[in-house]
């Protein structure tokens, strides 16, 4: 059975979630969590779901690159990868222009329309 891939400490990082109409409660990864969960499954077509979650502030690239780091090194062998694999789908994610429907335009995101680098901050 396949698993996702997660950095060290991400249990301590889960989110109780609930809908306002039941009394059941989940748990939700941590956005970076899933980010690099994400990353170490090398979809193509999860590339504007990640760049979503740094678009819209869910999650921040740095937190992301740090928490590369903490994911075992035996759980990444065992799938092939390195955690200097993830930090290129990380930097090809980055430096690629954002997809028209994830609407670089909202009010929760940062950037100006067409950045093709929406992942920094803007003051500096």
């Amino acid at each position: 059975m396949e698993t996702a891939i997660l950095p060290s400490g991400w249990e301590k990082r889960l989110r109780p979630i609930q809908s306002p109409l039941s009394a059941a409660v989940g748990l939700a990864l941590d956005p970076a969590d899933l980010a690099v969960a994400t990353l170490a499954a090398g979809r193509e077509k999860d590339g504007p779901f990640v760049t979503a979650l740094f678009v819209h502030r869910f999650a921040d690239p740095d937190v992301v690159r740090a928490r590369i780091q903490e994911v075992p090194v035996a759980r990444l062998t065992v799938y092939g990868l390195t955690a200097s694999v993830l930090e290129k789908r990380l930097e090809r994610i980055l430096a690629a222009p954002i997809p028209r429907e994830i609407h670089p335009d909202t009010p929760a995101c940062d950037t100006q329309e067409g950045d093709p680098s929406p992942h920094k901050d803007p003051s500096g």
